[in-house]
């Protein structure tokens, strides 16, 4: 398991993207009716950068809202009580499945864990190790989430450079000049096409550029231990 997070670690260090092969659950979905499907890219929903509006909603180096990098799966459930539901999507990436937090019926974020070997679950004992939000409510500190355009946090965090790897499943990541959480990764999107970021042709296995697509945000944010 170790060497499974190492690996993962290092995924996020090159800034590889999500691509096509995403698999989740739509934010306003109800846990009785959840199943897994492709994420629709949305317009941006963040007008202005707000910080959130309470450490309930923040996304930080420790986590995102109550979920903390290294609490138990146990110690969360209990944070949360019980009207909190927690729901297992399997698969919901390559090579990962997930628990899906419900509150109010509203999807909050996700645990990830990798699913393989195929007998791989994840039980109230195992430590939190990577969290992943695409509800717009959960902001750092200088307000930047999910459904922010990518120019919008671009004034924010400094200039935008985009990246995929294609050993990686040619996961798109947008990391930012004068942001330095290593930890935290943003992933955007775009519309019908396969890459926020405008790429030169290229045959090379790590690809990036500074150019992107006026209409590019910011699908989700992945926090890693």
């Amino acid at each position: 398991m170790k060497n499974t997070w190492l690996f993962l670690i290092l995924s996020m260090t090159l800034m590889s993207c999500w691509g096509n092969t995403v698999e989740s659950i739509k934010t306003q979905s109800s846990p009785a009716s959840a199943t897994p499907q492709t994420i629709e890219p949305s317009s941006p929903t963040l007008k202005k950068s707000k910080p959130p509006t309470s450490n309930d909603f923040l996304i930080s180096v420790q986590g995102i809202g109550s979920a903390r990098l290294g609490m138990t799966l146990k110690q969360l459930k209990q944070k949360l009580g019980t009207d909190t539901k927690f729901q297992a999507v399997s698969p919901f990436m390559v090579d990962f499945d997930a628990i899906a937090v419900y509150q109010a019926g509203i999807l909050q974020y996700y645990i990830l864990y990798p699913n393989y070997p195929k007998e791989t679950k994840f039980s109230d004992s195992d430590p939190i190790e990577l969290l992943l939000t695409d509800n717009p409510n959960y902001r750092t500190t200088e307000g930047v989430g999910a459904g922010m355009s990518v120019k919008q946090a671009e004034a924010i965090y400094g200039g935008a450079i985009l990246s995929y790897n294609t050993q990686n499943e040619s996961r798109e990541q947008v990391r930012f000049s004068n942001y330095s959480s290593p930890n935290i990764s943003f992933q955007p999107t775009i519309p019908n096409q396969s890459f926020a970021g405008i790429y030169p042709s290229s045959s090379e296995e790590y690809n990036e550029t500074k150019q992107f697509q006026d209409q590019a945000v910011i699908r989700s944010i992945l926090v890693s231990r």
